[in-house]
């Protein structure tokens, strides 16, 4: 079985979570279904590296050029649909991409089953509503429609499909997950030096700096709640999509320069060493499917405070964190009960751990994956378009 994961980016800058778990469970499928399952990634070339190739292995990567990086446009149709009617099952991911689009319509024409996982992509929000809206119209509804089958992240994310004409139970779930492999090395104690955290406690955002994360709402929360005396800091780790300006505005105006860290883009050891040294890992996201990096703070013990927008309210329950509303004053709420008790903050990082090696890993994920995908091409076997 050839299995075509299908997803518009691949680095974390351009492709986010979407492409971190596209790769994850690409690169995973030849090793749980041995001789008879073979893998390719199908992406852009946004920002792609020999390390990304690395990373993917075993895993093979097609990546086409990218005509137009506001819109994902992708060059050479023909090797789309090259890939498309090689595969026996595709894997479509995120929506909104005239990649996906692309590839499903030669899907379709060709009789390859696809299974299409949005990742929380689905409701209409942010910029582009319009493009968005005609996008539904042309393709993205048939594209959802026409799906053998369908993959939510949360169960919450099964509401989603309902505007589509799809019945949510219909739809299935494979939550995000984490490789504690990828975080068993830090850079010892070099980029808490670089930043000056090596003898400040912090709390840590990770993520992209954009509207959606939330990251204003954090900065506002810290700034209203931790006093400089304090000796806490916050670091703001991630690539800019612009907000950068914005935010050391009103760190300036607060006169908090000295408490905000802004590191930019971080990646590998660099990451797993701000996430060691954390005391709080903050996800303020307005909106999200479920977030990765939680799961990330989890596999290093770290605790988390997350917004009721992150798909992940299981945090609160098993107590490894805090959940609380997107908002600046919830937020602050927040900060003010989790930075009050050092020992809990430990408990609390020791519960997600726990939590997170059992039941969130990226095998657990590919595995479920795989099932899905037998009974797709199995059926299709069975039933062949006519």
């Amino acid at each position: 079985m050839h299995i075509v994961t299908v997803v518009p980016a691949v680095d974390a800058r351009s492709g986010g979570g979407v492409g971190e778990r596209g790769v994850q469970l690409a690169r995973r499928y030849p090793r749980l279904g041995g001789a008879d399952v073979s893998s390719e990634v199908l992406t852009l070339d946004l920002d792609l590296t020999p390390d990304h190739l690395k990373m993917a292995a075993p895993a093979t990567v097609t990546a086409l050029p990218c005509r137009n990086r506001r819109y994902y446009l992708p060059g050479s149709p023909t090797a789309i649909a090259e890939r498309v009617r090689a595969a026996d099952v595709v894997h479509l991911i995120n929506h909104w991409t005239v990649l996906n689009a692309l590839a499903a319509e030669v899907a379709a024409r060709c009789d390859v089953p696809y299974v299409f996982s949005p990742c929380g992509a689905l409701p209409i929000r942010g910029r582009s509503r319009l493009t968005k809206r005609a996008y539904d119209l042309a393709v993205g509804s048939r594209l959802v429609r026409r799906a053998a089958a369908i993959i939510a992240v949360t169960d919450p994310e099964r509401a989603d499909f309902v505007p589509y004409g799809v019945d949510r139970h219909r739809v299935l779930v494979v939550p995000n997950g984490v490789s504690a492999s990828d975080h068993e090395q830090d850079t010892a104690g070099k980029v808490l030096a670089r930043y000056g955290l090596t003898r400040h406690r912090y709390v840590l955002f990770l993520g992209r700096l954009n509207w959606i994360k939330g990251v204003d709402l954090l900065v506002d929360a810290f700034i209203s709640t931790v006093p400089a005396e304090s000796g806490w800091r916050c670091v703001v780790a991630g690539p800019d999509q612009g907000m950068l300006t914005d935010l050391t505005a009103r760190v300036s105006a607060a006169g908090v320069g000295d408490q905000v860290c802004f590191t930019g883009m971080v990646r590998g050891p660099e990451r797993t060493e701000l996430l060691r040294g954390a005391a709080l890992l903050v996800v303020p996201s307005r909106h999200e499917a479920m977030s990765i990096v939680a799961l990330e703070a989890g596999i290093n013990g770290t605790p988390v405070l997350i917004t009721n927008s992150c798909g992940f309210d299981e945090v609160e329950q098993i107590g490894g964190g805090w959940v609380v509303p997107a908002t600046t004053e919830a937020l602050a709420g927040g900060l003010r009960v989790a930075l009050h008790d050092p020992q809990e903050l430990e408990r609390r990082g020791e519960a997600l751990r726990k939590l997170v090696s059992h039941s969130y890993t990226w095998e657990r994920a590919a595995g479920s994956h795989l099932e899905i995908f037998e009974k797709v091409v199995a059926s299709r076997r069975r039933h062949p378009a006519s």
